[in-house]
């Protein structure tokens, strides 16, 4: 008899939870593709690590995840936590400014707060299912800013002028 268990084969396997942007990725509009892009997503993540990094949003109880005040090591590349939860702070400012007020509260709320659709709508007084609209505007102004695409595309001076002809290949000339 071995002393270690084993969890049922129909479990399910334990995941963490999904945000609400996970969740607005896996829907699909009527034509079967996703309700926002990759880019939006990619650009709605990266504003909730900004905002979680910062420490601008209020917490319930006590951060333990973060190093003690001389810890250098949670810094990111090379800055201590201090530099690096300032630069979160400053890149979230600076995507509000581009946004305007307009989608700032609306973001914070979405990606911030991870509130659902259905509570953006209730405490805005909004008309239901027009929380989806102003989402996908708002995820949409934020890609731009953050030059999120889903297209790859460089400028003409990225593209390859010629390659090398067929045939023979060309003579390497050595110092006598």
């Amino acid at each position: 008899m071995s002393a270690t268990r084993r969890a049922p084969a129909s479990a399910p396997p334990r995941t963490a939870p999904a945000t609400t942007l996970d969740l607005l990725r896996q829907r699909r509009d009527a034509a079967g593709q996703a309700w926002i892009t990759a880019a939006e997503h990619a650009a709605g993540e990266r504003l909730a690590a900004d905002l979680a990094f910062a420490g601008i949003m209020p917490k319930v109880t006590m951060d333990w995840s973060r190093g003690a005040p001389g810890d250098r090591s949670a810094g990111v590349r090379g800055l201590n936590p201090t530099e690096a939860a300032l630069a979160a702070r400053q890149r979230a400012e600076k995507a509000f400014d581009v946004l305007g007020p307009e989608f700032t509260g609306l973001l914070i709320d979405l990606c911030g707060f991870d509130k659902g659709l259905e509570l953006l709508e209730r405490e805005r007084n909004w008309p239901v299912r027009s929380a989806k609209v102003a989402v996908k505007l708002a995820l949409g102004a934020l890609a731009r800013h953050y030059g999120y695409g889903d297209v790859a595309t460089g400028g003409a001076s990225a593209r390859t002028g010629a390659w090398i002809a067929p045939g023979p290949r060309p003579r390497i000339r050595t110092p006598q």
